[in-house]
Order: C-alpha cells, then sequence, then structure tokens
C-alpha cells in the first residue's frame, strides 16, 4: 500500500509537470517538448528490453547475496543496451528537431535516469529496499515543476532549454546517488564489484526478447499516433496534439495503477483454482467504474467548456471533440486490456502480440491515407479504428481462450 501510495504521488506529480510545460510553454515549444519526452518512452523501452518482469520473477525468495548478484547483471544488462541504442536516440532527437550537442547529452542523462527510476519502481513491488528510491524520485519532480514554473512567470525566452539543462542536472545526482547506493549493498553482500557473470547476461536476453516484442508493439499502438504527428506536422500542430492527448495519457497511468494492476493477482488466482465463468463477471464489475468514470468525465468537460473555462479553452486551443474522442477511445482500450489479463492467465501472450501487431498496421495504413487530408481528425480515425480492431479481436477469442481444458497445460505449476 505504501508503494502504492508513493507511486501514485510520483505519477500525479510527473504528469502535472507534463501539463504545465505543454500548457504554458508557447505551442511550438509545446510540441517540441511532446517529441522529446515521446523518444525518451521509447528509449527506456528498448534499453530496458522489457526486463522487469524476468527480474521480478528472478527475485522471489532469495537470499540477499543472490538478489546483488542478479542486480548487477541487470546493470551490465542495461549499460550494454545504452551503448546501443545512444545513436538511435541522437538520430531521433535531430529527426525532431533537437538542436546543440548540449541538449542532445541532456537528454540522454535524462533517459538514462528515468529508466531507472522506473526500474527501481519495479523491483520494488518484489524487493522492499528500493522503496527508498521513490521519495527521491517524487522530489525531483517538484523541484521540476517549481522551476517551470519560476520561469514561465518571469518569462525567459528558453524555458525549454533551460528545463531540460535542470532535469539532466537532478537526474545525474539521482544515478551517482543510485551508483552509491548499489555500491555498498555490492560490499555489504561481500560481491565482487566489477565482476561479469556473462550467463547471466545471455539468460536475460534470452528469456525477455518475447516480452520486449510484446511491450515494444504494445507502446508503439498506444503511442504511434505521436509518433506519425511528430513527424508529419508542424512543431505548432504537434503542440496542439500533444497537449490533448497528455490528458487522456494520465488518465490511462492511473488506470494502470488504480485499477488494471489490482485485477491482475485475482485474475490469476480465480483462473487457477476457480469457476472460469467468474473471469468475465470480475472484469465486467471493475469495468462499470471505468464507464462512470468516463461519462462523469464527458459530462465535467462540457460544462467546463461551456460555463467555466471559455476563455482559458480557446487560450490554449483545446477542442472538446478532440478530447471527448481520445476519452472513449481510452474507455474501449480499457476493455481490451483488461480482457489481456484472462489471455495472459492461460499463457496465450502470442495471441495478444498478434492482436496488437494486427491493430497497429492497420492503424498505421489508415494514417498513412488520411493524415495529409484531415490532419488531426484523421488521427483520431486513425486510433479510433486501430483499438476497435483490436478490442473486437480480444472479445472474440477470449471464449476461446477460457475454454482451455487444464491449467497445468499452459505451462502454469502449482
Amino acid at each position: 500500500m505504501k508503494l502504492i501510495k508513493y507511486k501514485i504521488f510520483e505519477t500525479v506529480s510527473k504528469s502535472l509537470f507534463f501539463l504545465i510545460m505543454l500548457y504554458f510553454l508557447s505551442v511550438e515549444q509545446a510540441g517540441l517538448f511532446g517529441s522529446i519526452t515521446l523518444v525518451i518512452n521509447f528509449f527506456s523501452v528498448v534499453s530496458g528490453f522489457e526486463s522487469h518482469i524476468c527480474l521480478q520473477r528472478e527475485l522471489v525468495n532469495k537470499s540477499n547475496n543472490e538478489i546483488q548478484k542478479i542486480i548487477k547483471s541487470a546493470l551490465i544488462f542495461f549499460c550494454i543496451n545504452y551503448l546501443i541504442t545512444i545513436p538511435i536516440l541522437a538520430l531521433a532527437l535531430f529527426k525532431f528537431g533537437v538542436n546543440g550537442w548540449i541538449l542532445i547529452i541532456s537528454c540522454f542523462i535524462i533517459a538514462v535516469s528515468e529508466h531507472i527510476c522506473n526500474m527501481a519502481y519495479n523491483l520494488a513491488i518484489v524487493h522492499e529496499e528500493y522503496i527508498k528510491a521513490m521519495p527521491l524520485i517524487i522530489t525531483k519532480n517538484i523541484i521540476l515543476i517549481s522551476a517551470t514554473i519560476f520561469m514561465i512567470l518571469n518569462k525567459y525566452e528558453n524555458t525549454l532549454s533551460y528545463i531540460l539543462c535542470l532535469w539532466a542536472v537532478i537526474s545525474s545526482v539521482i544515478l551517482l546517488l543510485f551508483i552509491r547506493f548499489i555500491i555498498v549493498k555490492q560490499s555489504m553482500s561481500g560481491s565482487p564489484l566489477f565482476s561479469m557473470n556473462l550467463e547471466a547476461i545471455k539468460f536475460l536476453y534470452r528469456n525477455t526478447y518475447i516480452n520486449f516484442l510484446i511491450g515494444a508493439v504494445a507502446v508503439l499502438s498506444l503511442q504511434f499516433d505521436r509518433l506519425i504527428v511528430s513527424l508529419n506536422m508542424t512543431e505548432s500542430e504537434v503542440g496542439v496534439y500533444f497537449r490533448h492527448v497528455s490528458v487522456i495519457s494520465i488518465l490511462y497511468q492511473l488506470f494502470n495503477i488504480i485499477s488494471y494492476n489490482k485485477l491482475v493477482p485475482k485474475i490469476f488466482s480465480v483462473a487457477k483454482h476457480s469457476n472460469r465463468v467468474n473471469l468475465k463477471k470480475i472484469i465486467n464489475k471493475e469495468y462499470n467504474y471505468i464507464l462512470i468514470i468516463s461519462f462523469l468525465s464527458i459530462i465535467a468537460l462540457y460544462f467546463s467548456v461551456q460555463y467555466l473555462f471559455a476563455n482559458y479553452i480557446a487560450k490554449f486551443e483545446i477542442d472538446i471533440v478532440i478530447l471527448i474522442v481520445l476519452l472513449l477511445n481510452f474507455t474501449i482500450r480499457s476493455y481490451a486490456d483488461f480482457m489481456s489479463l484472462i489471455f495472459n492467465a492461460f499463457r496465450f501472450e502470442s495471441r495478444i502480440l498478434f492482436f496488437q501487431l494486427t491493430s497497429l498496421v492497420i492503424g498505421v495504413l489508415v494514417l498513412y491515407f488520411l493524415i495529409p487530408v484531415y490532419k488531426i481528425n484523421g488521427v483520431l480515425m486513425a486510433i479510433v479504428s486501430s483499438t476497435l480492431l483490436y478490442s473486437l479481436l480480444m472479445i472474440l477469442f477470449c471464449p476461446q481462450t477460457m475454454k482451455t481444458k487444464n491449467y497445468q497445460q499452459v505451462g502454469i505449476k502449482n
């Protein structure tokens, strides 16, 4: 419970920082900031190789010495991936208009730090020692929020550059503290600090590539619209789009923390020990809360535009129709995500990968043909068509998945 509270506070503070940057910078700088954060997110997925699932599984019920050996191998694993992905990160940032090596290096430091922070949270789920990192991460977000507000109020001309450099400095401090923490833990365990276990590193690559493919496709299916918008529209158009999509992105993060993650152990337990008919009942009950929240959000958006924030809506170039369409898309997608838990419970991850890949390809094709003509409206049509296809496939194949004869036959051991 303590970890969940920390994570919610961390997510809210980070989201507030992103919202301030996207809404109070000029629309051009907001577009560039949105593109930079998009590149950083992709870097985290590629360099992390979705290894957190494997690490969580390996750390359970291990002695302290074994844990420190696994962590050390994982850090070497990450460093290898960082070296591989540095050129990709630099090229992507250049493509999106980030000029100057100082900003490129700052973005790299930020990307590494954000990945390590996310990994600390994932490790804290199974090893409470890493919960200590959460207050530090929250403090970083609060400093960034304070600095951003100060610079915006004082009308600094290069606010984005200053904030990126400050973010990099704070990230460097976090990385140094993390390195010190690891050195202390390694010395206490008696493990040689500079030794390398090649077999452990090979093990991570062998046992995480499927999760990496699923994670990469999942991230692309959720963010391909932002990627193509960043590549094909002007900075001002990108800024307007990111202002809209950032609000829904916050809802999706909170959905994962509060609702989706809560169902994971329950669905897995029911799939193994109880009547499988209860799986759909559990999901439908939880989804009813999502429907209520979405309905109330649409009403709130309508009254906000009509009576409360009409002037601000015009100032920030907010389109209520775009927000409602994105909110409806989130509502549909969340049901498909709930259904994916059933597929995961019976080890049908390959089906999830296939469905996501199919919907991603269709979404990209629709977007390719519609974006030159309809701009942002074309983007909305593409992401909704992709989400509808993914959700339809999940619903159609779910009954067949639940007919799996025996839980042990699909690889789960009692």
